[in-house]
């Protein structure tokens, strides 16, 4: 696929034998700006993810990464099954990117970012960081959001980040 500046590629296989169907699909995707990625992106992939990405981050560019999804499921069956019929793995490296995290808080900028997906957990990390607060900026540094159960209708989440600024920003 080459669309709008975005490059992904992919293999893979289809098989129907034995009453079960199994694919697997990989490859790699190419630089692109955040916006090809969020247009392009499967709306049956990560659809949580995938929202919260829509509405939150709003600039930057992904590097690049890989993915692989294999699924097994009932050849009998109209419709995919479970998440646990599926195993995803996804690793996306961003750069220059913004993005907010609550509606009224100041834009999180960070130089680059990693995200990583294994089956149904996820996780962000984000060496540095800063935003924008009162008369001065608030650095973060080891950024780490992780989140069990990504598929649930109520996952866990993990946040870590050590903070430094000067107090009048931290009150602002």
């Amino acid at each position: 696929l080459d669309a709008g500046g975005a490059q992904i590629a992919m293999t893979g296989n289809i098989t129907n034998a034995a009453g079960r169907i199994d694919a697997l699909l990989e490859g790699p995707i190419g630089a692109m700006p955040v916006a090809s990625m969020k247009a392009i992106w499967p709306s049956a992939i990560a659809p949580r993810s995938r929202e919260w990405v829509g509405r939150n981050l709003l600039a930057g560019s992904l590097k690049g990464g890989t993915f692989r999804i294999a699924t097994q499921r009932d050849a009998n069956t109209q419709q995919s099954g479970s998440p646990d019929e599926r195993v995803m793995s996804l690793t996306l490296e961003g750069a220059d990117l913004e993005f907010v995290t609550k509606e009224g808080l100041p834009h999180i900028e960070a130089p680059r970012a990693l995200l990583r997906v294994d089956g149904n957990d996820a996780e962000l990390t984000i060496p540095d960081a800063s935003l924008a607060a009162g008369q001065g900026r608030i650095a973060l540094k080891s950024g780490r959001l992780f989140v069990s159960a990504i598929d649930s209708e109520r996952p866990l989440a993990e946040i870590s980040a050590r903070a430094q600024a000067p107090v009048g920003a931290v009150l602002d």
